[in-house]
């Protein structure tokens, strides 16, 4: 197959032009961030002040007493409950296929450089 020279010059013009701008972008944007940083956290220390000031009631109270003891199988770690145990299964299924997928494909090419 032969590329045309035309194509591989848009295509590399294309790759640079894409990097430029992903390069150039966080620098563009970064003053507006620290500025909106800026305004949100006065916002949200307003924000805790007037709630700071409420009174709680007592459906707050009762359920901060009892946060702690509602989810026992937090300590469990991911691969010890049944959706990691799973998710293990799905991956080791997936490697072991494409394991024996590439050893069958790799007999079927006929080809003098192999």
């Amino acid at each position: 197959m032969r590329l045309s020279m035309p194509r591989t010059r848009a295509v590399a013009a294309g790759l640079v032009a894409l990097t430029a701008l992903t390069y150039c972008a966080p620098p563009a944007t970064a003053g507006e961030r620290v500025a909106s940083a800026q305004s949100s956290s006065s916002l949200a220390a307003r924000a805790a002040a007037s709630v700071a000031r409420l009174k709680p009631t007592s459906r707050a109270l009762a359920q901060a007493g009892s946060a702690p003891s509602a989810s026992p199988d937090n300590s469990r770690s991911f691969l010890h409950t049944p959706t990691g145990i799973a998710a293990v299964l799905l991956m080791a299924a997936g490697a072991s296929y494409v394991a024996i997928s590439i050893g069958r494909d790799n007999k079927k090419v006929h080809s003098p450089i192999r």
